[in-house]
């Protein structure tokens, strides 16, 4: 802090007062931009990917294993044959298409 009375001297008038703080406005005005910056862009914290991780991992785990559970019984009962082997086969393609983005992304850097 300045100390504005070695300054002006001991005793300040009331003009001398209106310096001082004009002064300390004039430095807060100087200082104040690199105190803070303000944003002006959208910035996406770890938060929200971690949240878009967990919600389509417990998503694909549901339908995978769901789409599974019921075309195996539809293969075994002999009843709806092809609507049995198209879910299973979708669920196999679901496995291996998150196996495939799984091994990419764990060579990739994360950006």
């Amino acid at each position: 802090m300045i100390n504005f009375k070695s300054l002006y001297g001991k005793g300040a008038s009331s003009f001398q007062r209106y310096g001082q703080g004009r002064d300390r406005a004039y430095i807060v005005k100087i200082i104040k931009p690199f105190y803070r910056n303000p944003v002006t862009e959208v910035i996406e914290d770890e938060r929200i990917y971690r949240i878009s991780e967990k919600a389509s991992r417990k998503t694909l785990e549901i339908f995978g294993v769901s789409i599974a559970l019921v075309g195996v019984p539809l293969i075994a009962l002999n009843k709806y044959v092809e609507a049995g082997c198209a879910l299973t086969f979708s669920a196999c393609a679901l496995t291996l298409l998150y196996l495939t983005f799984y091994s990419y992304y764990s060579r990739k850097s994360l950006e």
